[in-house]
């Protein structure tokens, strides 16, 4: 694959835009881009409160200048009032990202009444001790009302997290010993446990 590689002359960026979301947005930028025949590798974003983070994995073209492509880039950002900046990424780390692909996924769904940092971080800290990374964070129910509870009671958030699983069973019976305040639920394929965290 070492020769592959060094035979490879187009350049990988990853771009990262962050600001206020507005209709538009992604076709402007998707733009710019397509007019330097840029293709996207990999794409994410989340809107939190109308604020967008949008993260691009591209491919730019040997015969493209990358410093033309994000000049174009900038400019737009300017035109959108969002902030963009750029990060290379070298090819051997895209590969080694690529072959990742297929490594052992889990999802653990939290439910409750309300979503607190000490929740999370009780969540987080026995993923980390099982070296699981946390690698997207989505939540599931409505966003929930101070001024009006009852119009969404419960909140609801979902964990994908991935890498070797070492005990399984072991994280499994972690997450039943939670108090019963908070129920969680892991799911890796077909197998289902449950648990809960104290609110």
């Amino acid at each position: 694959m070492t020769n592959a590689v060094s035979e490879i002359l187009s350049e990988i960026y990853l771009i990262n835009l962050t600001g206020r979301d507005r209709p538009g947005l992604m076709a402007s930028v998707a733009s710019v881009l397509a007019a330097w025949d840029v293709s996207m590798l990999d794409i994410g974003q989340a809107v939190i409160h109308e604020h967008i983070s949008l993260g691009l994995l591209v491919e730019i073209p040997p015969d493209r200048a990358a410093t033309a492509v994000m000049k174009d880039l900038l400019f737009a950002g300017h035109e959108l009032s969002v902030q963009v900046s750029f990060t290379p990424i070298a090819l051997e780390q895209y590969e080694r990202w690529v072959l990742e692909q297929g490594k052992q996924r889990l999802m653990i769904t939290v439910m409750g009444r309300k979503l607190t940092a000490a929740q999370v971080a009780a969540v987080a800290a026995l993923c980390a001790e099982h070296r699981l990374n946390i690698d997207v964070i989505t939540r599931l129910s409505g966003r929930r009302s101070l001024a009006n509870p009852a119009i969404h009671p419960k909140a609801a958030v979902q964990l994908t997290v991935s890498g070797p699983v070492a005990d399984e069973r072991d994280l499994r019976w972690r997450l039943l010993q939670f108090p019963k305040n908070w129920a969680l639920m892991s799911r890796r394929m077909s197998m289902i446990s449950t648990g809960a965290i104290d609110a």
